[in-house]
Parts: structure tokens; sequence; C-alpha cells
């Protein structure tokens, strides 16, 4: 019966049948590139979306310059600091979505206004950026992107579609790597069995086998459709044979232990979210070694970050306090501590090889925040910290006019840096296109 069946939906897929073709469904995506014509190469491959909340202050942000490319970098960006060539500074992009007191939650990364602005958290209004480009570039991956870190997420597949964080450092580990017992009371993330690649090329063992009994009963020109898709399973295999050449190749990482969540609720005492935070960046870092991904986001805080607080960096308060009590020491030091979490991946990212250079020639890693340049009311003014590409590809601060330029402009013209034609990102009433001269 299976087998009849099989026949039933590949004669289909050959254009025999009434049924839906069968290797679309299965291969998606990975098909259509196989027998397409070869395109001009994109400017990055991997994406990492870093996001904070509670504003990221231009007091902080804003270098003193001479012009674009002549500029001193303040003191947050001291962990990052070696990259200074590879680093674009952009800043005053506007967001005219969700002008409460707590920024523009979901439109920060998708640059439209949500269907609940006022809702706690408030729902996507559509695709966030690291989801977007997702689509294109992590079709054939095990995981088209991942998501790490706390509060709610910022990352969407669409309007009222949520694409969920993992929190925890153990159930990161779990899905993407396998193996690690999650801890008790941790929720499982969904473990990932490792066996991808396995099943990847049964079905194709299946589909050829099939196509073998079929071809002495069929005409000429059904069998020149048969070739043509023989050869669609020939590339495949190859994709599938470098993919677990690559993961084989790669160290896998230790499971963490002893970790809190990262929603730091306290469990085990101040200081241990910061831990639990460097494993998740090791974690983001070895998937894409393994090259099970090829774009992620890293939260430090979620959508509003409302009151949270890093008991580890000495905080009195909390980061949304701090920023009432004009507390402008400790809340440099939590900016300077998100910029040493970025720091942490690109120095791994610097490390490791790739290609014919290192895996942060073909990265771009990019910081946002909700709350845009003020804790409050920062909707206009929008930073756009980015970093990646070979060493001296970039070194720029980019000082826009206040209103001038929409965050879906900028979102447009990283799209279309990773080969994913994008004419318009976002709330197209704001968006004329991709912005020129950002990358």
């Amino acid at each position: 019966m299976q087998t009849t069946s099989t026949r039933r939906k590949f004669l289909a897929g050959l254009g025999l049948g009434a049924a839906s073709p069968l290797l679309p469904a299965l291969a998606g995506k990975l098909i259509g590139e196989a027998l397409a014509q070869p395109a001009a190469p994109p400017r990055f491959t991997r994406f990492f979306m870093f996001t904070g909340a509670n504003g990221l202050l231009e007091r902080f942000t804003t270098c003193q310059s001479r012009n674009e490319k002549d500029f001193d970098l303040g003191p947050i960006y001291a962990p990052v600091a070696a990259y200074k060539d590879r680093m674009t500074i952009a800043h005053r992009f506007f967001i005219p979505h969700t002008r409460d007191l707590h920024g523009s939650r979901t439109a920060t990364t998708t640059a439209v206004g949500s269907p609940s602005p006022k809702a706690n958290p408030a729902p996507p209004g559509g695709v966030s950026i690291d989801r977007y480009i997702a689509r294109k570039i992590g079709a054939g991956d095990a995981f088209s992107s991942t998501a790490v870190g706390r509060g709610d997420s910022l990352s969407a597949d669409g309007s009222n579609q949520s694409f969920p964080l993992i929190a925890y450092p153990e159930a990161a580990f779990a899905k993407f790597f396998g193996g690690a017992s999650v801890a008790p009371g941790v929720p499982d993330a969904g473990g990932f069995v490792g066996d991808f690649n396995a099943r990847d090329k049964s079905i194709l063992d299946l589909l050829r086998a099939d196509a073998g009994r079929l071809n002495a009963r069929l005409a000429a020109p059904e069998r020149a459709k048969l070739d043509q898709y023989l050869e669609s399973l020939r590339a495949l295999e190859r994709q599938i044979a470098t993919r677990g050449a690559a993961q084989s190749s790669c160290k896998k990482p230790p499971a963490p232990t002893g970790t809190t969540p990262a929603s730091c609720s306290g469990q085990t005492g101040p200081g241990a979210c910061g831990p639990a935070h460097e494993h998740l960046v090791d974690i983001t870092f070895m998937a894409h070694q393994c090259n099970l991904t090829h774009v992620s986001h890293v939260s430090f805080e979620g959508m509003g970050g409302p009151h949270i607080k890093y008991e580890w960096l000495g905080d009195p308060r909390n980061h949304h306090d701090d920023n009432h009590a004009s507390d402008f020491a400790i809340v440099q030091k939590i900016e300077t501590w998100w910029f040493s979490m970025i720091g942490r991946l690109v120095d791994q990212l610097a490390r490791a090889p790739e290609g014919n250079g290192t895996m942060l020639d073909n990265s771009l890693v990019i910081l946002v925040n909700t709350g845009g340049g003020l804790h409050h009311r920062g909707y206009d003014k929008h930073p756009l910290i980015m970093l990646g590409g070979r060493a001296g590809s970039a070194g720029r601060v980019l000082d826009y006019p206040e209103g001038r330029h929409f965050k879906g402009e900028a979102y447009a013209s990283i799209a279309n840096a990773f080969g994913v034609p994008t004419e318009k990102f976002g709330d197209p009433k704001y968006c004329p296109g991709p912005l020129a001269g950002l990358i």
C-alpha cells in the first residue's frame, strides 16, 4: 500500500496524475535552488540580530567624529573596538508605530505596527527582519533560524505569529544538538534528535528506488521528465553530503549545566544570569559553526524590558528605573555589557575559518533597541549598530537627520545584502525602498 501510494504521488509530480507533487513538498526550496541559474553571490551569508529594550542612549552611542570615516568610539564600544573597521554606526531612524511609554516593541524588528499595540505583550504586526531573511537563506538548514534570550520575543513570522525565544541554555542545547538532559522544571524546547541528514537520505533513496521501477514503464516524454527529477535528486544528495560533512567536522560543545534561566528569576542567587547569557551566545555560535542555521536572534531584555535587573553588574534597581533615576553610570555599564556579549560572539566568528576567510567575513551582526535612543519617546532616534564583513569593509558613522529615514529602509538594505531581493520592508506607507549607501 505504501509503495503504491508513493508511486502514485511520484507520477503526479511528473505531471502524470492529479495529485499534488511529491518532491516540492518534501524538499521545498532546495530543488528550486538546485535547478536555478547561478546568481550573484550575496554580500553576507550569516545574520545575527541582538535586541534590547529601555533605550540605547545617544550620549553613549554617539561617536566623536571628524567625518564619516574618521571617528572615535565611546567607552561602551570597548568590547568590540578591535573591529572598528568592520562597524557601521547609524543614528536617528524613526519607527512611527506604538508610541507608548515602552518604545516601538515588535515594530522595532518588523517595522509594522502591532494589531493590538496596547496589549502586553503586544503581538507582532508582520514578519521580523531575521525571520524574513531566514525564509530565503535558511530554507535548507536544520533550523531556518534560532532565537534565544529573555523576555517577550521580537522575532515573528507574520501578524500575530510570534516566533518564540528559548530562555534556558539547557533547553537550547537540547534542541540544537541533542543529548542534553533538561533540568527539572525547564520546559523541553523540542529536543533535536540529530538525524535529519539520515532522514533526508532515506527520502531520496525511496524516491530513487521508485523511479527505477517506473523508468521501464514510461514513454520517452515522461522519461525525460523523470531524468530531470533524478538530476534534482543528485543535486540534493550533494547538498546533504556537504552539509553532513560540515556538521560532522564541528566540535560538539559541552552541555551547559547549573545555569539559571535567562529570565533571571533569582533561583540560584544574584549574578547567575550573566553566565546564562554567555552560554546562550556560545550555543548560538556553535549552531552556526555546525551549519545548523544561518540566522539567529539573541534577546537581552525582550519586547519592553520592564524592570529587568542586572544583578551581576551591581544594578541597584532595575534597568527601567535606572533610566528614570538618571543613573547613567549603571546604564553605561549595562550597555557596555551588551557589547561584551556581541564581542563574545564576534571573537568566535573571527577565529573560525570559513571558505577563504573567516565566519565573521561572511556575517552581519546588528544591535537594535525597542526604546530607540531614549528610554521613553525614542521612536524617532533609533540607532542601528552593524558589525561584520571583511576587515576594512566598513568603519563608518552615519548621522542621519532626525525623522528622515524609516527603519524599514535599513532592513530592506540588509535583506538585499543577503541576496533577498526586497524593494520595501515593513509599512509601505513609510518605506520608499532600500537606503542607498547604508551597506
